[in-house]
């Protein structure tokens, strides 16, 4: 029987059973919460548990750093004047490449997509971990439904007074 890598701790446990809306009392120990999530893993898709957890823990300050130097190459890629923001195109890619292992941050993965867009000879990918690309799998699916399936006229007799 496989077991869930020691990687996660229980916060993140905790937040994949109330994301995915399982059954289990959230006050047991990692231990039990690993005995018992191990029982969903086929029902649910999480086979990513057996791997080592990606998403790097980070500071509240380096955090705010990394989505600082986001912010910087979001502006440099919507900017008329890049000069402004970075002095060279290396010191640019020397950012992105900073940034690229926190891909699981929503704005550094704006900012790579940005990247992407708006300067299609460089072309970088996140680091994203197993778990948030299911969450940005189930959002997509999410959307698709949620989005309406074209215009939609009503035509009939309309009467409007002006009292």
């Amino acid at each position: 029987m496989k077991k869930i890598h020691y990687s996660y701790d229980k916060k993140s446990l905790v937040e994949i059973i109330k994301l995915h809306n399982i059954d289990i009392n959230l006050l047991y120990t990692r231990y039990n919460i690993c005995k018992e999530l191990v029982k969903y893993v086929d029902k649910y898709n999480l086979h990513y548990l057996y791997k080592e957890n990606l998403q790097p823990k980070l500071t509240i300050i380096k955090k705010k750093q990394i989505i600082y130097v986001a912010k910087q190459v979001s502006a440099y890629c919507l900017s008329y004047k890049p000069d402004e923001i970075f002095d060279t195109n290396e010191i640019f890619i020397k950012h992105v490449e900073y940034i690229l292992p926190y891909g699981d941050t929503p704005s550094v993965r704006k900012a790579i997509e940005r990247v992407n867009f708006f300067h299609p000879e460089l072309h970088f990918e996140p680091n994203i971990s197993d778990h948030t690309k299911c969450i940005i799998k189930r959002q997509k699916i999410v959307k698709e439904h949620i989005k309406p399936k074209g215009l939609k006229i009503k035509t009939g007799k309309f009467v409007l007074s002006f009292d």
